[in-house]
């Protein structure tokens, strides 16, 4: 079964979701302890910023990866060869273009919860 490569690229992924609000409360948490190592009390912006950049990062080179895996599969299972000639039709399959759009709502829905929690972490703690 050739689309198992596929199935088992989605499912990596997936399986990733659950682990989205602990990492980011690790991350809220050690940001905020390392700031607070040399005794300066960075502001909440700053500290915020930081936080939805570095989840930004992590969610764009996990969808990344994730896209190229299953285009990769897609290409081995449909026989495309890649092929150097300018004039080659080397676009990507539908279903990669559709999982790009929806891994793209996915990491900005990503970023405004993480903001999100960060300011309700901070709310809770004082």
């Amino acid at each position: 079964m050739k689309n198992k490569r596929i199935i088992i690229a989605i499912v990596a992924f997936l399986l990733l979701i659950p682990f989205r609000l602990p990492i980011s409360v690790l991350l809220i948490k050690s940001f905020d302890y390392i700031a607070q190592l040399e005794g300066t009390r960075l502001s909440l912006d700053i500290l915020s910023a930081n936080i939805v950049l570095t989840k930004l990062i992590y969610n764009i080179v996990l969808s990344s990866l994730t896209i190229y895996n299953i285009e990769m599969q897609s290409r081995i299972i449909f026989d495309r060869k890649a092929v150097d000639d300018a004039n080659s039709d080397m676009s990507v399959y539908w279903w990669c273009g559709v999982l790009i759009a929806f891994l793209f709502c996915y990491i900005i829905f990503d970023g405004f919860t993480s903001y999100d929690l960060f300011y309700e972490i901070h709310s809770f703690n004082k």
